[in-house]
C-alpha cells in the first residue's frame, strides 16, 4: 500500500486530488496538509509511530506559514529512514517559469499544473495501464 501526502493550502484542492488518486485505484492510504509546516508535523508524527514514511508527496508551491519550497529545503534536512526512496512532486497554479526552474534545482521531476490528473498520478508511481 501506497502511503502518499497532499499539501495545499486550499482544501478543495486537497479534495479534489485525493478523489482523482483514489478513482486510479491505487491502493494507497493519502493525508493532507495545508502548508509545509503541517506537513513535516505529520511526517515526524507518522515516522515515530511506525517508522514509515510517504512514498509520494504532492507540493503546491504558494502557501502561507511554510511555502512548497521552503518544505522541500526543510525535508531535506529530515534525520528520517527512507526518505531518499520518496518522491516529491509539485502541484502548482502558477504559470511563473523560474517556479518549474527553481523545482528543478531542488532535485524534483515532477512538476505538475493544477489540478492532478489520473495520468499524472500514474506517471508519479510509475505504473504503466
Amino acid at each position: 500500500m501506497k502511503k502518499i501526502l497532499l499539501i495545499d493550502d486550499e482544501p478543495v484542492f486537497n479534495f479534489l486530488h485525493t478523489e482523482i488518486i483514489l478513482s486510479s485505484d491505487v491502493d494507497c492510504e493519502i493525508e493532507t496538509a495545508l502548508n509545509g509546516q503541517q506537513a513535516l508535523d505529520i511526517i515526524g508524527k507518522n515516522f515515530k509511530q511506525d517508522n514509515r514514511i510517504h512514498d509520494v508527496i504532492f507540493i503546491d508551491i504558494n502557501m502561507p506559514i511554510m511555502n512548497g519550497f521552503e518544505f522541500i529545503s526543510s525535508f531535506e534536512t529530515l534525520e528520517v529512514v527512507k526518505k531518499g526512496k520518496t518522491i516529491l512532486a509539485v502541484v502548482s497554479s502558477s504559470l511563473n517559469v523560474r517556479d518549474e526552474e527553481q523545482a528543478r534545482l531542488l532535485g524534483i521531476k515532477h512538476y505538475f499544473s493544477k489540478p492532478l490528473t489520473e495520468v499524472d498520478v500514474l506517471n508519479v508511481l510509475d505504473i504503466k495501464r
